[in-house]
C-alpha cells in the first residue's frame, strides 16, 4: 500500500513523545486521570490518524459511497460507517492489545490486556470511552480538560496501532515448525504487543481446531497452503496404512478371536492398540505415527492476521 509507511511514521512520532512523556509521569494505575494540554493534544492528533486510516481501510475493503436520504452523496463517518463496517469483516472490536511498554507499570489486567476498538463503532455515551473523551475536547476543550489523560491516550494509541496493523496486513513467513525464530510480537512498536495463536487440524482430515480465544487474537500461525495439504494428504497415507498394519497383525487376529463381539468402526486407532495391549505392539504403531510427526515438524509455517477469514484450503 502506497501510504503504509506514510501512517506507520506518524504512529511512531505520536509514540515516541507518549514515552517521553512516560519518562516525566509514572505510568500506573494512580495516574490514569491525569490530564494536562499535552496529552489533550496527543489524544486528539491520535484520533485524527484513526479516522484518517478508519475510512482509507473502509474504501480498501470495498466500502461504498453513501447516500442520504436525500439521494445526494453524503460523507462517510470513521465509526458509525468505517468502524461498523470492517467490525463486521474482521470483529476488531474483540481483538486485543497487550500493554507491554517498559515504562508502563501497571498491574491491573484491564490496564494491561485492552480491547481498542470495542464500541467504538458507537456515538455517544456507549461509545468507547476514548472516542467520548476526543469528541469532549475536540468540541470544548475548556470545559473538558480532564478529559484528556492518561487512560484514554494509552487506548486511543492502542486502537490505532491496531488499525495499522489490519492497514500493513503483513504475511510473516517463520521457517518450519520446529525451526524457526519466532516474531517480533510488538511489531515495531515500543508500547503494545499483540495475541497470536496457532491454527492446528486434525491431520487426517484437515479439521480445522481453534479455541474459542482465537477472536481475540490479531495474528494467526498457520502453515503454509501447500505444506497443509501436504501434510494432510500424506498423513491419511500413513493413517491407511497404520490401520492396515493393525487389522492385519497376529496380535490384533489372536485378540479378535477372543473378543469375537470387539466394535472397533466408531473408534480411534490408538483406542484399538491400547485394547489389543503389548507395549511391543504399541511402538511398532508409534514407528509409523512418527512418520506424520515428522513431518508436520519440518513444514512451512507463517503469520498471517486474524481477519475472520477461511484459514486453509479445501482438500481435495
Amino acid at each position: 500500500m502506497i501510504n503504509s509507511n506514510f501512517y506507520w511514521s506518524v504512529y511512531k512520532n505520536l509514540e515516541k513523545e507518549i514515552i517521553q512523556l512516560s519518562n516525566q509521569i509514572h505510568f500506573d494505575e494512580n495516574q490514569l486521570s491525569v490530564y494536562s494540554i499535552k496529552i489533550i493534544e496527543l489524544l486528539i492528533r491520535t484520533s485524527v490518524e484513526i479516522e484518517a486510516i478508519s475510512k482509507e481501510l473502509y474504501f480498501q475493503n470495498d466500502g461504498l459511497e453513501l447516500r442520504g436520504e436525500d439521494g445526494k452523496k453524503r460523507e462517510v463517518f470513521f465509526d458509525t460507517d468505517c468502524l461498523e463496517f470492517l467490525n463486521k469483516k474482521w470483529l476488531l472490536s474483540e481483538k486485543k492489545v497487550l500493554v507491554s511498554a517498559a515504562t508502563f507499570y501497571f498491574k491491573e489486567v484491564e490496564n494491561k490486556v485492552l480491547t481498542p476498538l470495542k464500541k467504538a463503532n458507537k456515538r455517544g455515551s456507549s461509545g468507547a470511552d476514548w472516542k467520548i473523551a476526543y469528541q469532549a475536547v475536540k468540541h470544548n476543550r475548556a470545559r473538558n480538560l480532564d478529559n484528556g489523560n492518561i487512560k484514554v491516550l494509552i487506548r486511543a494509541m492502542a486502537a490505532l496501532f491496531l488499525l495499522n496493523l489490519y492497514y500493513r496486513d503483513e504475511k510473516i513467513t517463520l521457517g518450519t515448525f520446529n525451526q524457526n525464530d519466532g516474531f517480533e510480537t510488538g511489531f515495531g512498536s515500543e508500547i503494545f504487543s499483540i495475541k497470536s495463536i496457532y491454527a492446528s487440524f486434525e491431520d487426517t482430515t484437515g479439521k480445522i481446531s481453534l479455541p474459542e480465544d482465537n477472536i481475540e487474537c490479531v495474528y494467526l500461525m498457520k502453515l503454509t497452503d501447500p505444506a497443509y495439504k501436504n501434510v494432510v494428504n500424506s498423513c491419511k497415507k500413513y493413517s491407511e496404512k497404520e490401520k492396515n498394519t493393525i487389522l492385519e497383525s497376529d496380535e490384533f487376529k489372536i485378540f479378535m478371536e477372543k473378543n469375537p463381539n470387539y466394535s472397533f468402526s466408531d473408534k480411534h486407532l490408538l483406542s484399538i492398540c491400547n485394547d489389543i495391549g503389548g507395549n511391543e505392539f504399541l511402538q511398532k504403531i508409534f514407528r509409523l505415527r512418527n512418520n506424520s510427526v515428522n513431518l508436520l515438524q519440518n513444514s512451512a509455517v507463517e503469520l498471517v492476521l486474524n481477519k475472520n477469514q477461511k484459514i486453509y484450503p479445501d482438500i481435495e
